[in-house]
């Protein structure tokens, strides 16, 4: 049930995680019926379908490079924010994976005491605390089956035969 626990605990990070980016992009485009790049859009397809009409006419010529230079400014503030996020984004993965890796060494350092003094029920219950915790941040898999500690992210063993690190 704890191995249980981990996982669904990994699952639901991630799609919090999920939902909190895809929500911030969500703002980006303020999408409503009468704001937002596909109104901007909209309005400039309707431009070029009046100057179509009348190729001649200046004031559609003119609403046209209106339009026009709405949408290259819509774009440019959308890859100005949307680059913003991905940078905001890359940070935090940086600062995630210093906390993933600090996190392993304190599992590592748990298994190197259960192995000098012998499994005790506190030291158990702390190495089962971080791995709830790392659970957070990665897909975490443990095999405690063997005489020996394997723990996986996504499928890569980070800690094997009890002390074995890889960050």
């Amino acid at each position: 049930l704890y191995d249980k626990l981990v996982s669904q605990s990994s699952l639901a990070s991630y799609y919090e995680e999920q939902d909190s980016i895809l929500s911030s992009v969500e703002i980006m485009f303020n999408e409503t019926e009468s704001t937002g790049f596909s109104t901007t859009l909209s309005s400039f397809f309707d431009s070029v379908e009046s100057l179509r009409t009348d190729p001649t006419n200046i004031i559609y010529q003119n609403e046209l490079s209106t339009q026009s230079q709405l949408i290259v400014d819509s774009l440019q503030s959308l890859n100005s924010d949307l680059n913003d996020t991905l940078d905001s984004l890359n940070t935090q993965l940086e600062d995630e994976v210093e906390t993933v890796n600090d996190l392993l060494k304190q599992i590592v350092y748990v298994n190197e005491q259960m192995q000098n003094t012998g499994e005790t029920n506190d030291l158990l219950d702390k190495r089962d605390a971080l791995e709830k915790e790392l659970s957070s941040y990665v897909n975490v898999e443990v095999n405690r089956d063997s005489s020996t500690y394997n723990l996986q992210i996504s499928g890569v063993n980070v800690i094997f035969n009890n002390t074995n690190l890889h960050e």
